[in-house]
């Protein structure tokens, strides 16, 4: 977790809360929770895959994702990212899959993988977990060619009860 976007995410969920995160409890999220909370992304990514996947990854179009999980967080729409490069949509793509690899390898260990405020409204999970985890990510894997890499379709796999 970095400290701009965890700084992004206790404001917008005071926002969202309506009171200051200090009189709010974390609740501790597994890695199925944060699977089943960003698995929607694949959605917003799967008509963009062709050319966001033909695009290298290049680390000068970080702050450029970030903007776009700031300005994802406000709207909570991917009508927002349609002006976002083909090079930010590819350092989102692969934070995406980079933290859906981190909760899978968290829930293996059994350890949580991050928190989440209490009382959060489940239609603000998803941008408290953007900008928590994928706002100024480090990678903790290598990049790879995702060039033909396959968005899955469905649902989560795998149960979904609480670790």
């Amino acid at each position: 977790m970095n400290r701009k976007g965890f700084d992004l995410a206790v404001s917008y969920a005071e926002r969202v809360l309506g009171r200051p995160m200090a009189d709010v409890p974390p609740i501790r999220l597994s890695g199925s929770d944060v699977i089943s909370i960003v698995w929607p992304l694949n959605d917003i990514f799967r008509p963009h895959m062709d050319r966001t996947k033909s695009v290298r990854y290049e680390a000068r179009y970080e702050p450029e994702a970030d903007e776009a999980v700031e300005t994802f967080a406000g709207h909570a729409s991917v009508d927002v990212w349609l002006s976002v490069s083909a090079g930010a949509w590819r350092v989102l793509l692969e934070r995406h899959v980079q933290v859906l690899m981190l909760a899978k390898a968290n829930l293996a260990a059994a350890h949580p993988v991050t928190i989440i405020p209490h009382g959060l409204p489940e239609k603000s999970k998803l941008p408290w977990i953007m900008l928590t985890l994928l706002h100024s990510m480090a990678l903790p894997f290598p990049v790879e060619d995702r060039s033909s890499f396959v968005i899955p379709t469905g649902a989560v796999p795998g149960p979904m009860r609480p670790q």
